[in-house]
């Protein structure tokens, strides 16, 4: 729809509707029947679009019709069968893990994951958010020694000391080989003693 700018008798000027100027003796623009017709019927045909009855006294329907057709658009609440709208999560309900009727994040999903290594990346741990667990991965060098030996972790674990696993670093082409053990000693340590005091070792313990 727009202005009936190819009917010269409208008296458009500048492209729209003017009034009547009584004092500059200029006359008002004239609304052709057909131009009203088609303005009519393109706001009747969204009133009808949108289920309503058109009204003559109701000057709300429009308004009524164009929010109904929105609303009826508006997709609802997603499930795992039926495309829809999801609420984005709070970290309070991603950390809780018990809510399935919202959506995760890229950067809630990161939060709570803690990495850390030294320079040269032989040492460090790699800590889980607690809606996964709270779990640690720690690894880091052990001196191998024919006696105990009590190695610190890189950080002490909140609850669970679960497991350590160590093995002799080996040169390669020198043919010498080893074995070492090791198992928890406390929070934020653990004893080994290897079967040659001249073979370093790594390790990987994991907690909570």
């Amino acid at each position: 729809m727009d202005y009936p700018s190819s009917v010269p008798s409208a008296g458009l000027v500048n492209g729209k509707f003017v009034d009547e100027n009584p004092l500059n003796g200029t006359p008002g623009s004239l609304i052709p029947a057909s131009w009203g017709n088609l303005l009519t019927e393109e706001i009747l045909t969204v009133v009808r679009a949108g289920a309503l009855i058109p009204s003559e006294g109701d000057s709300g329907q429009l308004k009524q019709a164009i929010t109904k057709l929105i609303s009826d658009k508006v997709p609802g609440s997603a499930s795992e069968l039926i495309s829809g709208v999801l609420k984005i999560a709070t970290q309070a309900q991603v950390n809780a893990g018990n809510d399935d009727a919202t959506a995760i994040t890229p950067k809630k999903l990161k939060s709570g994951f803690t990495l850390f290594t030294n320079s040269n990346g032989r040492i460090g741990y790699l800590a889980f958010p607690s809606w996964l667990g709270g779990f640690i991965i720690q690894w880091g060098v052990v001196n191998s020694l024919a006696t105990d030996v009590i190695t610190t972790l890189p950080v002490s674990f909140n609850s669970n000391f679960m497991s350590v696993m160590v093995c002799n670093g080996y040169t390669a082409g020198s043919g010498s080989i080893g074995y070492v053990a090791a198992s928890p000693y406390t929070q934020g340590s653990f004893v080994s003693r290897g079967s040659s005091p001249s073979l370093g070792g790594n390790f990987i313990a994991f907690g909570n």
